[in-house]
């Protein structure tokens, strides 16, 4: 299912180590760096709620989401769910990644209403993909600073399973990193505003009903999923934003990345290896994994 990379740029050309490159990460210089060296990394789950938000703002997501979404019911588990797809896709084998995408079109099949949304729509699929592809290339970047073009072009075509292993033909998606932009930015033009939507984000970042073990962590996961989002799109779901949080948000994201370099490589990825480990003791045992 993996994509063809295009070329890289000769070894002569590439810019010079970025800081923190040498904390136990992979470089990017390298012509082998793909998605797979980072999709693990923890910090990605402070784009996690964000890329929900985008997802929800394009209409036929949100209402899909809203309508059938157990998440405010099983939260811990749902997300289970998600990072397990996310991992499969990036870092399982091609046997597990066939056996993942059927059980996850199965969970689909219910999600649909006529002449509104079907969890089968190849566009809507796309958007979602295209929300991953985005927060992984953007985390990253926060925290280990800009890829070059050629290792962004090879992490864009990685990221295509997303949708790909699902209804998205690979000509749907934008052939280049650039094209991806344009795309992006035409999408966000779309979304828009329903109040069923905005209710259930809202209550997606609310701690009623959360897990105790999970509550200190929502304030960090409100502010990083609001912060996120651009404007327009907080906007239309909805969601508040003051000067204050914009300040908290900043101080963040100037003390974290050196802070999160400083943390042993196998530590920061440790919770992928849980996730796959688990997947793979569920399907060994006839369990639940989607």
């Amino acid at each position: 299912m993996s994509q063809p990379a295009p070329p890289v740029s000769p070894v002569d050309a590439r810019p010079p180590a970025r800081p923190g490159a040498g904390a136990g990460s992979p470089d990017p210089r390298d012509a082998a760096f793909g998605l797979d060296h980072f999709v693990g990394e923890q910090l990605l789950m402070l784009g996690a709620g964000s890329t929900v938000m985008y997802q929800l703002a394009m209409k036929g997501v949100g209402l899909g989401v809203a309508e059938h979404s157990t998440t405010l019911q099983r939260p811990v588990d749902r997300l289970r769910t998600t990072l397990t797809y996310v991992f499969v896709m990036t870092l399982g084998s091609e046997e597990e990644r066939r056996t993942v995408a059927r059980l996850v079109n199965r969970a689909h099949a219910p999600v649909r209403s006529q002449g509104r949304y079907s969890a089968f729509d190849p566009d809507l699929q796309l958007w979602v993909a295209a929300t991953l592809a985005r927060n992984g290339e953007t985390l990253y970047e926060r925290v280990w600073g800009r890829m070059d073009d050629a290792t962004r072009e090879r992490v864009y075509r990685d990221a295509w399973v997303f949708g790909t292993a699902l209804q998205v033909r690979p000509e749907m998606w934008p052939q280049t990193r650039a094209e991806f932009e344009t795309y992006w930015e035409e999408s966000l033009l779309r979304l828009e505003a329903d109040p069923q939507v905005q209710c259930y984000a809202k209550q997606l970042l609310s701690t009623s009903g959360s897990p105790w073990l999970l509550r200190p962590l929502i304030p960090l996961q409100s502010l990083m999923t609001r912060g996120n989002l651009d404007p327009r799109t907080r906007g239309l779901l909805a969601l508040p934003w003051s000067r204050r949080d914009q300040l908290l948000y900043d101080l963040f994201w100037r003390v974290f990345p050196p802070v999160y370099r400083l943390v042993p490589r196998p530590l920061r990825h440790a919770h992928a290896r849980l996730v796959l480990r688990d997947m793979r003791r569920r399907l060994r045992r006839g369990q639940r994994v989607i």
